[in-house]
């Protein structure tokens, strides 16, 4: 999955016009990576590279290749460091340290807070309200997974279907169509994602994560 997602990267920023000037693999259990970021200090005709991307999930010993990262080129606003939703987690911070992460940009689908519609809003109001406010992006979207499921649900029963059947209720999951949700209004396409177009960049601030802003994959 890592791989296949870097692979992924690499290939959407050269269409972009940036220059990527490699793609090293790593050994998720070493005790370090400064022989890597040694060779990676220089990857830029013998100068740092603008930015690093880590495909990676934080038990792929994340916060430690970013321990080596600043240790041998600095801090990320003059390399920036960038990752995946793998790492969108406060233990990656907390891994690392603060102010190792500082300034560390992340991704993940969905929207910033600012962004939500009512139904998200009252989201996380109530989740603060019950369990205390969180940074975590996912919380909303398994609120969104689950009623999307519930619908679907509903729908093989107003149907005369059997819901406890697993063929029919996920039949129904695909066919859901413009569902109103925490996270817009959303369907389900033939390879079962959502039709969603946003994603959210995050940035490590003073030690934790917080919206650095909405974007959208059709602008």
């Amino acid at each position: 999955m890592a791989k296949a997602l870097v692979i992924s990267v690499a290939q959407a920023a050269t269409a972009a016009g940036i220059n990527v000037l490699g793609n090293e693999g790593y050994d998720a259990t070493a005790a370090n990576y400064r022989a890597l970021m040694t060779k990676v200090s220089t990857s830029n005709n013998g100068k740092p590279p603008d930015a690093i991307f880590l495909g990676a999930i934080v038990d792929n010993n994340a916060s430690q290749v970013l321990k080596d990262k600043v240790a041998i080129m600095g801090g990320n606003t003059k390399v920036k460091f960038m990752g995946p939703d793998g790492i969108f987690t406060q233990a990656f911070i907390d891994g690392a340290g603060d102010p190792v992460a500082e300034g560390v940009y992340v991704s993940t689908p969905g929207l910033a807070k600012k962004d939500l519609n009512p139904i998200g809003v009252k989201f996380y109001a109530d989740y603060a309200a019950k369990y205390g406010p969180t940074n975590e992006p996912y919380a909303v979207y398994g609120y969104d997974l689950m009623n999307g499921l519930l619908a679907a649900i509903e729908n093989v029963c107003a149907q005369g279907g059997d819901p406890s059947d697993r063929a029919t209720v996920t039949k129904a999951v695909f066919a859901l169509k413009d569902f109103q949700g925490a996270l817009g209004t959303w369907s389900i396409d033939q390879n079962g994602d959502t039709t969603l177009p946003y994603f959210l960049i995050g940035q490590a601030q003073s030690g934790k994560f917080v919206d650095f802003g909405t974007f959208s994959l059709t602008k």
